[in-house]
């Protein structure tokens, strides 16, 4: 984790400052350090794009994968660029369902396009 901390630290700060959820980057960093969650960076032809950071949920009496906190360089939408990736990730957890939470309001419209549905203020997605 430490030889990635510097790469995300700065999109935690911005993330965290843009969508707060209740979480600080020094809690982010102990969730990783402890396995609690899991960064995945996002490396396209050599360049650094972004990470996701995920974690395994219960949900509805099977396991989930929860979007926890995504932040990009702006040369795209990382969950839409990369769902097959993360439908994959589900499948490999043996999760049954995808899901994505969010204050941002134009998430809304994201997340219909991709296949999600609102189940209260989460967006969810059968995988």
């Amino acid at each position: 984790m430490g030889d990635y901390w510097q790469t995300i630290k700065g999109g935690l700060v911005e993330t965290a400052e843009k969508a707060p959820g209740g979480w600080t980057p020094q809690d982010v960093f102990m969730q990783l350090v402890r396995g609690e969650a899991t960064l995945h960076l996002v490396i396209v032809d050599k360049y650094y794009k972004g990470f996701l950071i995920s974690k395994t949920i219960g949900t509805n009496g099977s396991k989930g994968l929860l979007i926890w906190i995504m932040h990009g360089d702006g040369s795209g939408n990382l969950m839409v660029d990369n769902m097959d990736q993360i439908r994959d990730w589900a499948r490999n957890i043996g999760a049954k369902r995808i899901q994505m939470q969010s204050p941002r309001k134009g998430w809304e419209r994201v997340a219909k396009k991709l296949g999600f549905r609102v189940t209260q203020i989460v967006y969810e997605q059968d995988v």
